[in-house]
């Protein structure tokens, strides 16, 4: 929480003086930043405030794995813990790497000034743009770069997506406006493919939910059906009725998560993207 309030309590002062002064520039260079900071705070919360039911749901899946018995049914939960741990790994890894890229970027110039030297000492730039409100970034340029190294998800999936569509249509706007400043157009660029990462990854769990449902009334219409007794085949047509409404994930039931609601909010986080740059221009 205190990191949370180091970080918020300076950016967001940097971006009220950008709005008071009309630099829509530094306006759009800040807000992905701190929207972004919200959507960790949400999740950080969210697990903090459902700690218990999320402790009673993996007691109970520790539980019934204990109980399985059929080989089939081992194997087909074995096979999905897998490709959780592996689309978990890759998530972890990505946004590390594109995290990695992001706060490198800013040492360019110093390590250009170790081995290339020039006369004159090359442009400082910062991680994150913030503003203490009693000191002045120019006066007080070192005290600034030191200060600055310094119910279960449905609710949650609404604000991130929310303020991921945002995020996603100001840093469109970002990677236009910095072409001219390579270096801050890359971090744009890279912070772009990961907030789509991140949100399709969001999306993923929910799709695998909704394509195993749809799969189940095909299974069960192409299955032996009528080789089995006929109280059996009672339950498997009530099976197939119910499997074709298919299991969904929402948003505080809202919007769905799943790869076509992922693709209508990019395409709606472009629409925005021109409105942001006809606001700009």
């Amino acid at each position: 929480m205190c990191g949370f309030i180091s970080f918020f309590g300076p950016t967001s002062m940097q971006l009220y003086d950008a709005i008071r002064n009309k630099d829509f520039d530094n306006v759009i260079l800040n807000l992905p930043h701190i929207l972004t900071v919200l959507i960790s705070v949400a999740k950080i919360l969210n697990i903090y405030s459902n700690k218990t039911l999320f402790r009673k749901l993996f007691n109970s899946l520790e539980e019934d794995w204990k109980l399985l018995e059929s080989k089939n049914e081992l194997q087909m939960l074995d096979k999905f813990t897998k490709h959780g741990y592996k689309l978990a790994c890759l998530y972890r890894r990505t946004l590390l790497i594109a995290l990695v890229i992001f706060l490198s970027l800013p040492l360019y110039n110093p390590v250009l000034d170790i081995i290339i030297p020039l006369n004159e000492t090359r442009q400082r730039n910062n991680v994150f743009q913030v503003h203490y409100g009693v000191l002045d970034n120019e006066e007080h340029f070192y005290i600034v770069l030191y200060d600055v190294l310094e119910k279960c998800c449905r609710n949650l999936y609404l604000i991130t997506m929310v303020l991921n569509a945002i995020i996603l249509s100001v840093t469109a706007v970002e990677v236009i406006v910095f072409l001219d400043r390579p270096a801050e157009a890359i971090r744009a660029i890279v912070y772009l493919i990961a907030e789509q990462f991140h949100l399709y990854m969001f999306s993923l769990p929910g799709q695998t939910l909704l394509d195993q449902s749809v799969e189940l009334a095909n299974k069960i219409y192409d299955s032996d059906w009528y080789k089995i007794p006929t109280k059996a085949q009672k339950v498997f047509y009530l099976m197939q009725v119910r499997s074709n409404k298919p299991c969904i994930l929402t948003a505080a039931g809202i919007y769905e998560m799943n790869i076509e609601s992922f693709g209508i909010t990019v395409k709606a986080c472009m629409s925005y993207f021109t409105m942001f740059l006809s606001l700009r221009e």
